[in-house]
């Protein structure tokens, strides 16, 4: 009895890490970052200030005094590059949806947004 069941403990313990042979992704970890970086704008092309950027309802910042803002979006890259839908909203302005698409460590400048 003690036989099998010791040869039961080496099966398992042989056989259970092949299980799982995935090698790691590149880089330690499933997480790639893009960064998206613009400026928001009115009609005459002044800065829009503290108006909310945001990604799918997680990443959000505001706009500084000058309009600009930075948004860091984190993504796996294994399953495609960045595609995502970035909002800007401003009370007394309407909603601008931006579509972009970006690469792990890359920065994507999406330049002057004029809200309307």
């Amino acid at each position: 009895m003690r036989t099998s069941s010791f040869l039961a403990s080496l099966f398992l313990a042989v056989s259970l890490p092949a299980c799982d042979s995935t090698p790691p992704p590149p880089g330690g970890g499933p997480a790639a970052i893009a960064t998206v970086v613009g400026r928001c704008v009115d009609g005459s092309g002044a800065p829009v200030a503290e108006a909310s950027v945001h990604w799918a309802n997680a990443a959000r910042v505001a706009s500084d005094v000058d309009g600009r803002f930075r948004i860091e979006l984190p993504f796996d890259p294994h399953l495609a590059p960045l595609d995502a839908l970035i909002s800007i909203e401003k009370d007394g302005f309407t909603r601008l949806d931006v579509q972009v698409q970006a690469a792990a460590g890359e920065t994507k400048d999406l330049g002057e947004l004029p809200l309307e």
